[in-house]
């Protein structure tokens, strides 16, 4: 996502370039994660904090290409740091780390600060949300769905 200004609530604010996923981690490349023999058990991907002592807790809802879930801060910075040590050769010198508040910022809002990705106001079934409860629709799915399905949002 290409640095310099960006509008956020009405002022504009600067920010350095960053490249996000387009699509969250979903429960396929987690489960890669916790069997590789490299993968959870590895202490060092839980540099700087205390590895859970527990198993991890398992999702809601378990398709492949679903979101994954229920997981925690510290869970998603091990499975972070595991993807960059996977893809350096990849990914060269391109960091793999979660976003900050304001690089969500700007990945939400885009450069002119939009209310939704699509642009102005609320349109019905763009995005998996309890359209019901504000009167702002009709869907109401209750759940993650497949990563991608929502194209427009």
């Amino acid at each position: 996502i290409g640095e310099g200004r960006y509008k956020y609530q009405g002022k504009w604010k600067e920010i350095e370039g960053f490249e996000m996923s387009k699509y969250l981690v979903t429960n396929m490349q987690w489960e890669a994660f916790l069997e590789a023999e490299d993968g959870y058990g590895n202490d060092q991907w839980w540099e700087g904090f205390t590895k859970p002592e527990r198993p991890p807790t398992q999702p809601t809802w378990r398709e492949e290409n679903s979101p994954r879930e229920r997981v925690n801060w510290r869970e998603a910075v091990a499975v972070s740091r595991w993807m960059q040590e996977k893809l350096k050769e990849e990914r060269r010198d391109r960091e793999i780390r979660l976003a900050t508040e304001r690089e969500w910022e700007r990945a939400a809002a885009g450069r002119r600060g939009k209310e939704y990705p699509w642009g102005k106001g609320y349109r019905e079934g763009y995005a998996n949300i309890d359209e019901t409860w504000g009167g702002e629709g009709r869907h109401n799915l209750g759940r993650t769905c497949a990563v991608g399905i929502y194209e427009e949002g």
